[in-house]
């Protein structure tokens, strides 16, 4: 198994639909969900497998005909049975971020813990000190931590989602160009403009650059290199990406630097922590779990799920910042070819974080941790991706030691 670090371009604008408005207007999300890509590089897997008469796909009669893989002889050669079928390559989101390498810390969509200056755009988190307002009211922790503020440098703040990242010391917010297109529906037999049916979108912009991580077999991270089709509008000509594979090592390698890095955090929020804990609870590792895309619930609530995600008992996470979805997913047909669907599933939105404790060795618990971040085994390939120990945590929060 291999990890891959993964570049996007937009070639042409991009349109991925994440609301639809009265008045046929179509807005565009700010970063690429993981089954938008995979959905991609399926379908362009398939037309190749068809031009070269490869397995069943040799006698598809349509673009949008589903493969019968079940009863292909070629299926455990196939790139799109590997990927989509039996789901063993993993991405995360892709946002517009140039991540060089994989030590950078990623970005994180609509951050639930963040506060905003009322003054200017000047960002602190919050996690840990809300964690510790719990523990407070629950005599974990001294009584006057509940006193302390959180507060920008230019003083107070208000509580304010984002999407942001980590950049010369400082927290910014992740920005993009969108451009916007009016439409109009051409009536094909007066060949003028059908009344009643102008619309507009919002698009990525052309050369638009994001970037995401990819978990898989070594071949199936080759298969991110190339051209695909994305999103609404492409019979425009809008939706062409170029995706190319920036780096990779191997799945073991990936783990043991991010189980250092989890250590480090382990050891930054304990100092940040520890004057405020009461003395039976200075032998508990205190981390953070921050969502990178959407986690769902499947009927479970949001402590139970984000505590099953990391392996820990729910009881032991001491505070949790979220907001409740719906993830929406396209599918054109399935295997019965029952026509255009979409599957939706509640979930907790990308972005939720939370606070946890644990006891044990601390080289032993982040090494466990970060076999955890990269074990989705049991979600789909666009659910589940988290980071534990994000650096904006404990390096820019405040209340506890921070700015």
């Amino acid at each position: 198994m291999s990890v891959g670090l993964v570049e996007v371009e937009a070639k042409t604008p991009i349109v991925i639909v994440s609301k639809r408005a009265k008045g046929g207007f179509l807005e565009t999300t700010e970063y690429i969900p993981s089954s938008t890509i995979l959905g991609g590089v399926a379908r362009k897997t398939v037309k190749n497998n068809h031009s070269k008469g490869f397995g069943n796909c040799a006698n598809l009669k349509g673009p949008n005909e589903f493969p019968k893989c079940e009863t292909c002889n070629a299926k455990e050669r196939c790139t799109y049975n590997s990927i989509w079928i039996e789901k063993r390559l993993k991405l995360s989101y892709y946002f517009p971020f140039d991540q060089k390498n994989f030590k950078d810390p990623p970005p994180i969509p609509n951050l639930q813990s963040l506060f905003k200056s009322r003054e200017e755009e000047l960002f602190v988190d919050g996690l840990l000190l809300m964690a510790l307002y719990k523990l407070s009211l629950k005599k974990l922790a001294k009584e006057e931590t509940l006193l302390e503020r959180i507060e920008t440098k230019s003083g107070p703040c208000k509580k304010s989602e984002s999407s942001v990242y980590i950049q010369d010391n400082k927290i910014e917010t992740l920005k993009i160009k969108i451009n916007d297109s009016p439409h109009v529906a051409i009536n094909h037999q007066f060949k003028t403009s059908e009344t009643g049916y102008l619309y507009s979108h919002t698009a990525i912009s052309r050369g638009t650059k994001f970037t995401g991580l990819a978990i898989g077999d070594e071949e199936n991270i080759d298969a991110l290199n190339g051209e695909i089709s994305i999103g609404t509008g492409k019979s425009r000509g809008n939706g062409i990406v170029g995706l190319r594979v920036k780096n990779k090592e191997s799945l073991k390698d990936f783990i043991s630097m991010r189980t250092e890095a989890i250590m480090k955090g382990f050891e930054e929020i304990r100092n940040k922590m520890i004057n405020f804990l009461e003395e039976p609870q200075r032998d508990l590792l205190f981390g953070t779990v921050t969502g990178l895309s959407p986690l769902p619930l499947n009927g479970s609530m949001p402590f139970d799920a984000v505590g099953k995600r990391i392996n820990i008992p729910p009881n032991q996470i001491v505070h949790l910042s979220y907001k409740g979805g719906i993830h929406i997913r396209y599918e054109f047909n399935d295997e019965k070819n029952s026509g255009p669907n979409f599957i939706l599933s509640s979930v907790i939105n990308p972005g939720y974080a939370g606070v946890f404790y644990i006891k044990g060795d601390l080289e032993e618990v982040s090494l466990n941790l970060a076999k955890v971040e990269t074990k989705m085994n049991n979600y789909h390939p666009w659910f589940g991706w988290v980071t534990i120990n994000h650096p904006i945590h404990y390096e820019f929060g405040n209340g506890v030691g921070g700015e």
